[in-house]
């Protein structure tokens, strides 16, 4: 016979259908989070910030409609006291103002839905989540950052190199990651870093110490190798706010010297760094400020221009790019000296937040701006004493030195898990009480509300995602097409090419691109007055040196010299660079 045992049979508590919805939540969640990592489209010719941008809205909206499913986003008095509510409405309503004064329409309707998604998911995620929820979103950064780390070092020593690049570039340059851009990937790991020093200095385990310090090691070790000075001053801040609040006083003198006895041995151990530092100290020495900041000095002043020319509303959110142009030109008028080896002279962004978010939605959007910082402190003193209140005020800190030198909001890479971290911070310890219990039928209008708002997004992003793929496309079959496009077949090519790019055009109507590469295409088919025509469209849309300098070309093919002179001149004048290229008879 069998002798008998006494183990007893757990069987596990099912979930209820709210439990279920709200686990899928976080599931989709943490997937945004591993998209805006590993996401990227060789065959478009946006490989990285755009796909990642499209992937990270898309889960993220998914995830709201789950939570929303769940119970968890009510519309109530709750929701509207809530500080991520109080924090975005303001935000979004200066911004819908400025963009409906814009001028700039294409670009400001191509900027809107992902400003509108990176506002629901605060509030969403903010509200819908437990505190617990998202302090493990949190934690969830680090693995997908890790990864990004890995491959940024293996990247920078040369043992592992995924992507080729095309023309000469200097090695910093080349250390991307899956980031796609060597300051993104900087900027990308400053948070994370941060999270995993706070569990560091949390932890009793000892082989969880093991693994949170190799964690840091990868994560500082790979922002050092990035050489992005902004990143390194955020991890700093950060780390000494995490600290600070952690050791006792006598102890943290010493933290601070183990803090600055790292930074000399990263300095000292990585070349590259150690010489980008040095050039820096010198610059800074000789009262080069322009130097030191490597020219963002040029993408401030003409922030400040902008938000002088249209102090009200600015000039439309996401149009800093359509504007800077133009800007340029009345400040070189004025005697202003740009930074002279600055290779990219058109500024999308003005690498500084707060002057952007000036220049773009003007002195509405910077009270606005001042309301949602209050929401946040409020917030950070709310936090208790303990890991928590050092998480948040390092937390803020880095976000706060990234966004004087860089634009960490328009980056998905780098905004979304800030929005994880900003919708921790704004949480309510209230809203974890559970006590409203939406009906069906409430749940049901929210989800359906957010459902239309994903399928919105999903159809913006299906265009724009194609309308790149479609560009990319172009491009490539004019380049094979260089060599033979006067014979038939190559003028066949040229031909396919204007199918393909009104297309794009029709898809995306604020890619610039396409339209110079429509002009390129009447070029090399010898139409020149369509070419100029083109060139045209595309500096109306969004001027640019190099279009310019096409518009020139295609001018003097139609034999308007002197008209061509004064396209050239302006070329020339934003980008005396070019100059280089005119002389080599291109």
């Amino acid at each position: 016979m069998p002798r008998p045992h006494n183990r007893r049979t757990v069987i596990a508590p099912q979930r209820s259908a709210s439990e279920r919805w709200e686990a899928i939540a976080y599931g989709l969640a943490v997937s945004c989070l591993w998209a805006v990592a590993l996401v990227l489209d060789p065959a478009g010719r946006e490989s990285f910030r755009l796909p990642k941008s499209i992937a990270a809205a898309s889960l993220a909206l998914a995830s709201l409609v789950a939570l929303a499913l769940a119970g968890r986003i009510v519309v109530s008095r709750r929701l509207v006291d809530s500080p991520a509510l109080r924090a975005a409405l303001p935000l979004a309503f200066a911004a819908t103002l400025a963009s409906l004064a814009s001028p700039h329409r294409a670009h400001v309707l191509r900027a809107a839905p992902g400003l509108a998604v990176a506002l629901l998911t605060l509030v969403g995620w903010g509200n819908g989540f437990t505190s617990a929820r998202l302090r493990r979103l949190l934690d969830a950064t680090l693995l997908p950052a890790s990864l990004l780390a890995t491959i940024g070092i293996l990247q920078f020593h040369g043992i592992f190199r995924p992507f080729g690049f095309s023309g000469p570039m200097l090695a910093r340059f080349e250390t991307t990651s899956l980031a796609g851009n060597v300051g993104d990937l900087g900027a990308a790991l400053v948070l994370p870093a941060l999270v995993a020093q706070a569990a560091l200095a949390t932890t009793t385990s000892h082989r969880e110490r093991w693994r949170r310090g190799v964690q840091l090691a990868l994560l500082a070790y790979a922002i050092g190798a990035s050489q992005t000075i902004a990143a390194l001053l955020a991890l700093c801040a950060g780390s000494f706010a995490i600290w600070a609040m952690r050791l006792p006083r006598r102890r943290l003198l010493l933290g601070l010297g183990g803090l600055v006895v790292a930074a000399i041995l990263a300095v000292g151990l990585v070349a590259p760094l150690r010489s980008r530092v040095v050039e820096k100290a010198q610059a800074l020495a000789a009262g080069d400020v322009n130097r030191v900041l490597t020219g963002r000095l040029d993408g401030w002043r003409a922030a400040l221009r902008m938000l002088g020319r249209h102090p009200a509303l600015g000039v439309g959110q996401g149009a800093f790019a359509a504007a800077f142009v133009p800007v340029k030109l009345e400040l070189l008028d004025a005697g202003v000296t740009f930074f002279a080896e600055q290779q990219q002279v058109v500024f999308a962004n003005a690498h500084n937040e707060l002057l952007e978010v000036g220049a773009e939605t003007g002195i509405a959007g910077l009270l606005a701006l001042v309301w949602a910082l209050g929401q946040v402190f409020g917030a950070v003193k709310e936090k208790r004493q303990g890991p928590d209140r050092a998480l948040a005020v390092a937390g803020v800190a880095a976000i706060a030195v990234l966004s004087l030198a860089y634009f960490p909001f328009r980056v998905a890479i780098v905004g979304y898990p800030i929005l994880v971290f900003l919708a921790w911070l704004l949480h309510q310890a209230s809203s974890d009480a559970g006590d409203e219990q939406p009906t069906r039928s409430a749940r049901l209008a929210v989800a359906a509300a957010l459902t239309v708002a994903l399928v919105l997004q999903l159809g913006v992003a299906r265009d724009r995602f194609l309308a790149n793929r479609l560009l990319r496309a172009a491009e490539a079959r004019t380049m094979q097409a260089f060599s033979i496009a006067t014979s038939p077949r190559g003028k066949a090519v040229l031909e396919g090419n204007l199918v393909l790019l009104d297309e794009a055009r029709r898809r995306d109507p604020a890619e610039v691109g396409v339209l110079v590469a429509r002009g390129s295409q009447f070029l090399l088919l010898g139409r020149a007055e369509s070419a100029a025509a083109a060139y045209r469209e595309a500096l109306a849309l969004e001027p640019r040196p190099e279009t310019y300098l096409n518009l020139a070309r295609a001018l003097k093919m139609a034999g308007h010299e002197s008209e061509a002179g004064r396209e050239l001149a302006v070329a020339l004048r934003l980008s005396p660079h070019l100059a280089a290229e005119v002389g080599s008879g291109n």
